[in-house]
């Protein structure tokens, strides 16, 4: 079925047409209006603000339009009940029976219960994490997991046919740059001096200092010779 709130102002939408056509309400064009939860849950589930709008165009009052629009409303399997709210306010409750057939589908068909066709079938990319390789991984990226997966699961959920990718990103000056800042802080480990830049092309970053010292306690001087490639391998 539709979204609870479309399905909604679809009732609403045929009990304004069929008050107009009652007499109940004079002719116009039915404006655009919301249906949301309403403040207060005793309320209700859901509240149609489709009389607020119409009260300039209908020439009366809203809570007149909302209780004239309310008795021309179709029954519907989700709708328990519905009561009119001042200032104009139509609101619907949920049915305690179409809940439970809504638990028990989802009990009996799981995560494909309430598949949508949204999509029907286009191509999503979506690209999470692609976390920087020239530095530590963060908590940042770590949530970005979290959310990039949850929003592929939501697309394929609506119909959607996704594609998860994550950019490595680990080729090019960046990665030469790195390597080369390893070891120069890989000779610094072995008590070597050497000049280092100032320049965006060092890394600074503490954590290339550690890296240093394990791959002198892994290799001791092996690489004292090497170019940047090796570094950029451990890194």
């Amino acid at each position: 079925m539709k979204l609870l709130p479309q399905a909604i102002a679809g009732l609403v939408a045929h009990a304004v047409q069929a008050a107009q056509a009652a007499g109940d309400l004079p002719a116009f064009d039915l404006p655009v209006f919301d249906i949301r939860p309403p403040k207060r849950p005793e309320q209700g589930d859901y509240a149609a603000s489709v009389a607020l709008a119409l009260a300039k165009t209908a020439g009366m009052p809203p809570l007149e339009i909302a209780n004239r629009i309310a008795k021309h409303l179709p029954s519907a399997d989700f709708v328990g009940s519905v009561d009119i709210a001042p200032p104009g306010y139509i609101n619907f409750r949920l049915s305690d029976t179409w809940l439970k057939q809504q638990v028990e589908t989802i009990i009996a068909e799981g995560e494909s219960a309430f598949a949508l066709d949204i999509g029907a079938g286009k191509r999503a990319q979506v690209e999470f994490v692609s976390a920087n390789p020239t530095g530590p991984l963060t908590v940042g990226r770590t949530r970005g997991g979290v959310i990039g997966d949850s929003t592929a699961r939501v697309l394929e959920a609506a119909g959607y046919k996704v594609e998860r990718e994550y950019y490595f990103n680990n080729a090019g000056r960046q990665m030469r740059n790195l390597g080369n800042s390893l070891r120069l802080r890989y000779l610094q480990a072995l008590g070597r001096t050497v000049e280092l830049p100032d320049d965006d092309s060092f890394y600074q970053g503490k954590y290339l200092i550690d890296f240093a010292n394990d791959l002198v306690k892994e290799r001791g001087d092996a690489l004292a010779d090497a170019d940047w490639q090796p570094f950029k391998d451990y890194a």
